[in-house]
C-alpha cells in the first residue's frame, strides 16, 4: 500500500512539475528522465587530458598539470570536475541554475558525476562533503546555495553525509569573475572559518563548489580547513574552466 501510494505521489509531482531539459530547457521527453533523449548526445563532458592535481581540462595531452597549479601551491590532494564551463550548453545551464533557481537542473550532471567517480571516490575515505558557502546576505536574497544542491545530490549517490555547518562564510566579498588570480585570493583573504560549535571533527573531507576557474576559492577553503584539523582535504566541481 506504501509503495503504491509512493507511485502515484511521484506520477503527480512529475505531471505538476515535470523535469526541465539542461540542454534544450524544455519538458523532459520522455518524462521522469532528467534529459531528453534526442538532447543526451548534446550534453558536453570533460575528456582527454586532465589536470592530476585539479581536473582541468588540458589543451595537451602530454602535459599533466594547469598552468594555475604550476604557479600556486595547493592544499588539497586532489580535485575532480564534470563539465567543461566554457561549452555554451554548459555555461547558459549554469546561469539558469545559479540565476534563475533551476536546482532541478543540477540532476542529470550530477548523476553523471556520481557515476563516472564513485569508485574513485570510494577510495578516498571520504568521511564527508563540505559545501564551500556563501555569504548569508546572498543566500538570503538567491535563496539557496548552489555549491549545497550539488553536495546533496552528491552525497545521496555516493553514500556520503554532506556538512553545511562546519565550513561558514565571515565576510561579504565583491564578485571573483572580473578579478585577476591575485586579485582573488587577497579578495577571499580571512572570509572563511571553521565553525567552532560544530560537532563533526574528521580527517579526511571533500570539499564541493558549482565552478572551478582560477582555484581561489577552493585554495582558501582547504587552506581553512586544515588549519581547523582535517588532515586531507579533496575536491569537486562540476563545472571548470579550461587551462589558460
Amino acid at each position: 500500500m506504501k509503495s503504491e501510494k509512493s507511485k502515484w505521489i511521484k506520477m503527480a509531482q512529475e505531471y505538476l512539475f515535470p523535469n526541465r531539459c539542461p540542454v534544450c530547457f524544455d519538458i523532459v521527453v520522455p518524462r521522469g528522465n532528467y534529459i531528453c533523449d534526442v538532447c543526451r548526445d548534446k550534453f558536453p563532458i570533460i575528456t582527454g587530458a586532465v589536470c592530476k592535481k585539479c581536473g582541468k581540462p588540458l589543451d595537451e595531452e602530454e602535459k599533466e598539470f594547469c598552468r594555475d597549479c604550476i604557479c600556486h601551491r595547493r592544499s588539497f590532494v586532489q580535485g575532480i570536475a564534470m563539465m567543461p564551463y566554457q561549452d555554451a550548453v554548459v555555461h547558459r545551464m549554469m546561469l539558469r541554475v545559479k540565476y534563475q533557481n533551476a536546482r532541478q537542473l543540477l540532476d542529470y550532471p550530477c548523476q553523471l558525476m556520481g557515476i563516472r567517480y564513485k569508485n574513485m571516490v570510494k577510495n578516498w575515505n571520504i568521511e564527508a562533503l563540505i559545501p564551500v558557502p556563501i555569504h548569508e546576505s546572498r543566500r538570503r536574497m538567491r535563496g539557496f546555495n548552489q555549491a549545497e544542491e550539488i553536495a546533496l545530490r552528491l552525497g545521496n549517490f555516493w553514500e556520503i553525509p554532506v556538512d553545511t555547518s562546519l565550513l561558514y562564510r565571515k565576510k561579504k566579498t565583491v564578485p571573483q569573475k572580473d578579478l585577476t588570480s591575485e586579485q582573488r585570493f587577497r579578495n577571499l583573504k580571512d572570509a572563511f572559518a571553521i565553525e567552532e560549535k560544530a560537532e563533526h571533527k574528521y580527517r579526511c573531507v571533500m570539499l564541493v563548489d558549482d565552478i572551478y576557474t582560477t582555484g581561489s576559492t577552493l585554495e582558501c577553503c582547504s587552506r581553512t580547513l586544515l588549519e581547523g584539523g582535517m588532515e586531507r582535504v579533496y575536491m569537486a566541481v562540476l563545472a571548470s574552466g579550461y587551462d589558460q
